[in-house]
């Protein structure tokens, strides 16, 4: 969960690097106080390239849907009723 919620995030200041109408509300909410809006546009400037941001979400979303799949193979193998009876 937490690494989803970095990744939301991640996905905001590239959002918020990459398109004009993002920023431009970002920068709204800045100016009414939010602190989230201003960690967001503070954030901007250290933000990667387009392309790179796109791979390193891509291969993100790839290991979280692999270990998925393992933790949901892994419950069903360890299972209570693979267990020997006592």
């Amino acid at each position: 969960m937490v690494s989803l919620a970095w990744l939301a995030i991640g996905v905001l200041v590239a959002a918020a690097t990459y398109s004009p109408t993002v920023a431009t509300a970002l920068t709204a909410q800045a100016a009414e106080g939010s602190t989230w809006a201003r960690g967001v546009l503070g954030a901007v400037p250290h933000s990667e390239p387009l392309g790179q941001a796109v791979l390193d979400y891509a291969f993100s979303g790839l290991n979280l849907v692999i270990a998925g799949v393992l933790l949901f193979l892994g419950m069903r193998t360890w299972s209570p009723s693979c267990w020997p009876s006592p």
